[in-house]
């Protein structure tokens, strides 16, 4: 397959899309308008800026979606897993607070990516 010669070292095209419903998931959760969401959209996608993301509306990236795209990333790269939990935790602290359900989600998605949440105590203290 002539794609494996520029899809270097391990990126598939099939993982830019997981990679867009993963911050495009997270962006519908944090945002709540479509000012904010574009926003924290923008925050999450620029710690992947080597990757090509599509924003993706929120119909195309609900639970169902975040699950079968974190069960796909779950084989891409340790060094890929660790920046796209740190493009999740700029996502969801875009807006400087970090609500309860976001920090779950966040903890739920480096789980299932068995990669350690980054350090998060700025936008928890904000949050309280």
């Amino acid at each position: 397959d002539h794609r494996d010669l520029h899809s270097f070292p391990t990126r598939r095209s099939s993982d830019l899309h997981e990679c867009s419903v993963l911050i495009s998931s997270l962006a519908c959760t944090a945002g709540s308008n479509d000012e904010t969401i574009q926003t924290a959209y923008a925050a999450g996608a620029s710690h992947l800026d080597d990757t090509r993301l599509t924003q993706l509306p929120d119909v195309d990236c609900g639970l169902q979606e975040l699950d079968q795209a974190l069960v796909t990333l779950d084989g891409v790269s340790i060094n890929l897993k660790r920046k796209l939990i740190e493009a999740a935790a700029a996502t969801v602290s875009a807006d400087g607070y970090l609500q309860i359900q976001e920090a779950e989600l966040l903890r739920a998605i480096s789980d299932s990516l068995g990669c350690p949440m980054p350090p998060l105590a700025i936008a928890l203290a904000t949050a309280g």
